[in-house]
């Protein structure tokens, strides 16, 4: 009995019902948004310098971030192109919507599982996923990228973040925000070596990698600061995007304060 208890939790986890259930809830405090921001940003500077995106059709994986924050930036740096947005939770989706609506930005809307993809394959030419495939089991990832592959263009291209194992202070701020309950969601990290070697034997073409979203006991509680001084947003990005750049001078260290690393791939 016990197994089975155990085993439907664990489906349930990775459900649409789950998601629609908590994640409208706001888990990120508000003196964290910029550093979510800042994060984005530099997710979609790394798409740029990697591919010139114009005339083509996108699939953004998830919607969670848009929901959250009001950020549509991805959509307006390459809105010359045709975006298919979608998530496996409608509530998410229809709270990203109004606000990509409210920015005047077009999008295909559909709610879908990234393990089960409803697309025909060969579809796309871009596909962006911002931290959704630390979201699901383990032992399905694998599967998860050889569909997304699939999905792709001959000549397209994937970018996505994933969780850091590298960087001991978010394993650790898991753990205890799950034992006080305050944060709900089944979220893994990986090593860039464990994704690396999925990502060799699926035939995948590597053009980039990178780490990002910088992530600090001490950062944090400067951010609590600014918050509570009332500082102005741009000068909290600012101040992000300043230790950033003083820490990669220092290249030994990024795997350990970044709480994720980014993969630019092609299919090959």
């Amino acid at each position: 009995m016990r197994n089975n208890y155990s085993q439907k939790k664990n489906v349930y986890l990775f459900s649409a019902e789950f998601w629609n259930k908590f994640a409208l809830r706001t888990f990120y405090k508000p003196y964290f948004f910029p550093q979510l921001y800042s994060s984005y940003l530099q997710q979609i500077q790394f798409i740029e310098k990697n591919i010139d995106l114009n005339n083509t059709l996108i699939l953004k994986t998830d919607m969670y971030v848009e929901s959250q924050m009001d950020i549509v930036l991805f959509f307006e740096r390459f809105k010359g192109n045709k975006f298919i947005v979608m998530d496996i939770s409608l509530n998410v989706l229809k709270k990203a919507r109004e606000y990509l609506v409210a920015h005047g930005i077009e999008a295909e809307y559909i709610v879908a599982d990234v393990r089960n993809l409803p697309f025909r394959r060969e579809t796309f030419d871009f596909i962006f996923s911002d931290s959704t495939l630390d979201h699901i089991p383990q032992k399905e990832l694998g599967r998860a990228l050889m569909d997304i592959k699939a999905f792709l263009r001959k000549d397209g291209s994937f970018c996505f973040s994933i969780n850091n194992r590298y960087n001991y202070f978010l394993t650790l701020a898991k753990r205890i925000y799950k034992i006080l309950g305050m944060f709900p969601f089944v979220s893994f990290s990986f090593y860039p070596k464990e994704i690396l070697t999925i990502l060799m034997e699926q035939k995948w073409i590597i053009s980039d990698f990178d780490y990002s979203m910088l992530l600090l006991p001490f950062q944090i509680l400067i951010l609590k600061v600014m918050y509570r001084l009332k500082r102005p947003k741009e000068e909290v990005i600012n101040f992000i995007s300043s230790l950033d750049k003083t820490l990669r001078k220092f290249h030994f260290l990024n795997k350990f304060v970044n709480a994720h690393f980014i993969y630019f791939l092609r299919n090959g």
